[in-house]
């Protein structure tokens, strides 16, 4: 029955809305009762619990609700199964059960933040469930694409040092606490090829991640006109606009495209060219990398000093 349930509520994940796991010290009771511990509140019983859980998360669906207990015993199943997490399902007309599943699904976690409660999503914060959700169903669409490779640049050391970086980071993984490990990426990727002309590696700089966060921000704003408009517009910096599945290749793209400047049927014009050797050049000692999610892009900005 344990395991047949289980099944259900996986198909569930796959079928309908994100769960949200809400971390609970749950307790059963030799009698049959049972209590719920939830930011230092105990409730006595499972009615008291969910109306009170009901008003901290009005805009999550009782239904998309699992209890995540944390400590406390169970009814069924041992409490030190390694491999498997504990939840019950947060329904007034359902049996307190515990329901165990793979530590290898993903749910919507609740977190504190600064006395306020926030919605987790790969390690992201959200002020709203329906944002958490769609962060959800942003990684079951896109963390399928696997092809990044195949749109890399003919350069074959090029394809060596992405492979490298990026072998089986993919968009959950590059996309998880505010694109850390896309920066991060970006950064050892872009010191390889510098590597490869003899130059010094560049660090980051805080100064210049933030006026590349603006920068990025204004594109996702504005759009095509204020893309086109910094196209011909000197700057210490480079941009673009990448389908987000595909973020990974960017420098990759930046790499790429300054191999080409030795040739002269190049498509860029003089103040791109000029830019974007700023990014390979001996002066640069610093960058910053501002990556915003808009829709289904990412709009990269790096600026360099």
């Amino acid at each position: 029955m344990l395991f047949a349930t289980s099944l259900l509520i996986s198909f569930a994940l796959q079928t309908y809305a994100h769960y949200l796991t809400v971390p609970v010290d749950y307790t059963v009771y030799k009698n049959g009762s049972e209590t719920f511990k939830f930011q230092n509140t105990v409730y006595d019983n499972k009615d008291s619990f969910i109306k009170e859980i009901k008003k901290k998360l009005p805009d999550v669906p009782l239904n998309s609700l699992l209890i995540e207990v944390n400590s406390g015993y169970c009814k069924y199943g041992s409490s030190g199964i390694e491999s498997l997490n504990k939840f019950v399902i947060v329904t007034l007309n359902y049996p307190s059960n515990c329901i165990y599943m793979p530590k290898s699904e993903v749910f919507i976690q609740i977190s504190s933040v600064k006395n306020k409660l926030k919605y987790k999503c790969n390690s992201n914060y959200f002020n709203s469930y329906i944002s958490a959700n769609q962060c959800m169903k942003d990684i079951k669409v896109f963390d399928k694409f696997k092809s990044q490779e195949k749109l890399l640049g003919n350069d074959f050391f090029g394809k060596i040092v992405w492979h490298s970086i990026w072998k089986k980071c993919y968009y959950k993984c590059f996309t998880g606490s505010n694109f850390k490990e896309l920066i991060g990426r970006l950064l050892i990727e872009l010191n390889r090829y510098r590597e490869s002309f003899q130059l010094k590696p560049v660090v980051l700089s805080y100064t210049l991640y933030v006026s590349a966060f603006k920068f990025a921000k204004k594109m996702a704003k504005n759009g095509k006109e204020f893309y086109i408009k910094y196209k011909k517009i000197p700057m210490l910096g480079v941009f673009n606009v990448i389908y987000k599945p595909f973020g990974s290749i960017q420098m990759n793209k930046w790499y790429t495209q300054f191999l080409s400047l030795k040739q002269s049927n190049h498509v860029l014009n003089k103040v791109e060219k000029k830019n974007l050797n700023g990014l390979f050049s001996r002066h640069t000692t610093k960058v910053g990398f501002g990556v915003v999610m808009k829709e289904n892009h990412l709009y990269i900005a790096c600026m360099y000093k």
